[in-house]
């Protein structure tokens, strides 16, 4: 227990940042002014805020608790969240390797990229996760929730919209389910 809490205590910088934002948000502040983010956290060298203002409803629920609180949350979720990630995907993409190898690739590969998200509470494991499950949709021939998913993923980071171009590739009645969804 104390490792976790002493885990947690220097970790999540980026979790600390959508934290503020959305308390900001909440109490009718900025979300994207640093000096009420460092105002609300009491650090000086707060961070800014970054992503769209849509993004700050996913916070909500952490921002209700304290900090220490939500990133226990944060971290749980994330954790859940991939290990159910690589579970669905894992007969697509892996059916002959043992789950426990799967798991520990995606945690130390490609320099630890996992472990540095899961350091920081950034938001890529969501992001990752709605984008994965988004293409196993597409695979099963689930175009709407495909692309549905995928909307939703590229809410962080709008060049995830990219894989919407596979719409074509999967489904014929791809444009229109997708110009449905645009408006």
């Amino acid at each position: 227990a104390e490792i976790i809490r002493e885990f947690l205590g220097t970790t999540q910088w980026d979790l600390a940042v959508y934290y503020h934002a959305c308390r900001a948000w909440m109490q009718g502040m900025d979300p994207y002014d640093v000096r009420a983010l460092q105002q609300l956290s009491g650090d000086p060298t707060q961070l800014p805020f970054l992503y769209p203002p849509g993004v700050l409803a996913v916070f909500v629920p952490l921002a209700v608790l304290s900090l220490a609180q939500a990133k226990l949350c944060w971290l749980c979720a994330k954790v859940l969240l991939l290990a159910r990630m690589l579970t669905l995907i894992r007969p697509y993409l892996f059916p002959r390797l043992d789950p426990l190898a799967i798991g520990v690739v995606a945690l130390l590969g490609i320099n630890e990229t996992l472990l540095h998200d899961l350091r920081a509470g950034n938001v890529t494991v969501v992001e990752t996760a709605l984008l994965w499950l988004g293409l196993l949709c597409c695979i099963r021939g689930r175009v709407t929730l495909y692309v549905a998913l995928v909307c939703l993923g590229s809410m962080f980071k709008i060049t995830a919209l990219v894989l919407l171009a596979l719409l074509p590739l999967r489904a014929p009645r791809a444009r229109s389910v997708l110009l449905g969804l645009c408006g």
